[in-house]
């Protein structure tokens, strides 16, 4: 009979072009057989024309390695771009193509995997592996890993990323459309970066933060001078106030918790507190250590703010832009001055005080 095409294989029978079973010596004795490629010799089974009816069609394969040889990573599939020796160049590469019929019968790739030979250069070679996706009638990139790295929506699409953990949906998530991202929520409009801690239980005799920032290696300044080494750094925003900004900061703190037996919205559990600028105070200052105040304008108190001293406020001083007050509260008010005493300083009680 004449040659057979391969247009099927399953129940592991084969049929010619006129749906007959093709016997066993018709298969070893045409030379374009599946016996051709199981005993691999290299066969042009499949036309190059994807949409075409004619080629080789598998139907559920099953790929099975029979040798001898046990465990280990086995070849099950091999994928080869054969060109002449010699004649491969960079970014040429294989793909294969996930498809079906659209609804108007149209053959379309719904998924891709490409590989790119990035480097063909004999001891350096590089290659890539890109997934894309259809998305609105377009095919899109996905992933991309390569030599380079990681790359996730190349194509710039509204594509958003989750992380999941095990019991946090959101461990961390980017908003394709918003531009934002975010640990333990969803991200949210209007903040780049935002952090949201779940409901935890955790050991009662260990410290927990939200957000913690530790030494590990040592940071080795080489010869010369560096300006500072800090553990965060911050700087002002980068407004552009078309409208009216009410407030702006650097770094806001916006409460204290109150479950603690001492609560605070900033602690400074140790080391000294530099601050360079002016420092405006809206409520209280409570001083339990000693304070050092130094400088041209070392303490400026508005007017009619006062400075209260005591456990109890015992003692008030204060300006209301026209007069100066001194309130003494409890017990005694004794005022000390310094007096030249025949060239010499002593002090100068009020009590003593004829020009009262």
């Amino acid at each position: 009979m004449s040659t057979p095409t391969l247009d099927s294989l399953t129940d592991n029978s084969a049929r010619d072009g006129t749906g007959d079973v093709i016997e066993g010596a018709e298969i070893d004795a045409n030379p374009n057989t599946l016996a051709r490629i199981l005993d691999g010799t290299t066969e042009t089974m499949m036309n190059q024309d994807t949409a075409a009816s004619d080629g080789l069609r598998i139907r559920v394969p099953e790929i099975t390695d029979i040798s001898a040889a046990a465990g280990g990573i086995r070849t099950g599939l091999r994928l080869r771009h054969d060109p002449s020796s010699g004649t491969v160049g960079d970014n040429d590469g294989i793909e294969i193509l996930i498809q079906g019929d659209d609804d108007a019968g149209n053959k379309t790739s719904f998924a891709e995997i490409e590989t790119y030979f990035t480097d063909v250069s004999n001891g350096s070679e590089d290659g890539d592996v890109v997934f894309k996706t259809m998305i609105a009638g377009t095919a899109r990139e996905m992933l991309s890993i390569g030599s380079t790295g990681f790359i996730f929506n190349e194509d710039s699409q509204d594509l958003d990323f989750r992380l999941e953990t095990n019991n946090i949906a959101n461990g961390f998530t980017s908003d394709g459309g918003l531009d934002t991202f975010a640990f333990g929520k969803a991200a949210v409009d209007d903040k780049f970066v935002s952090i949201s801690t779940p409901a935890a239980s955790h050991t009662a005799t260990t410290d927990t933060y939200a957000f913690h920032v530790a030494p590990g290696g040592a940071q080795t300044i080489p010869s010369g001078t560096t300006a500072l080494v800090a553990s965060a750094a911050f700087e002002e925003p980068n407004i552009t106030a078309t409208g009216t900004v009410t407030s702006a900061a650097t770094v806001y703190i916006k409460s204290a918790p109150t479950e603690g037996s001492s609560n605070y919205a900033l602690w400074v559990d140790d080391g000294a507190v530099q601050i360079d600028s002016n420092l405006t105070v809206g409520g209280n200052i409570t001083v339990t250590g000693g304070m050092t105040v130094a400088g041209a304008n070392a303490f400026d108190i508005g007017d009619s703010d006062k400075l209260l001293l005591g456990d109890s406020d015992d003692l008030t001083v204060y300006h209301d832009g026209s007069n100066s007050y001194i309130t003494n509260a409890t017990g005694a008010q004794t005022r000390h001055r310094n007096v030249r005493h025949r060239g010499h300083h002593r002090p100068f009680d009020q009590r003593n005080d004829r020009s009262r």
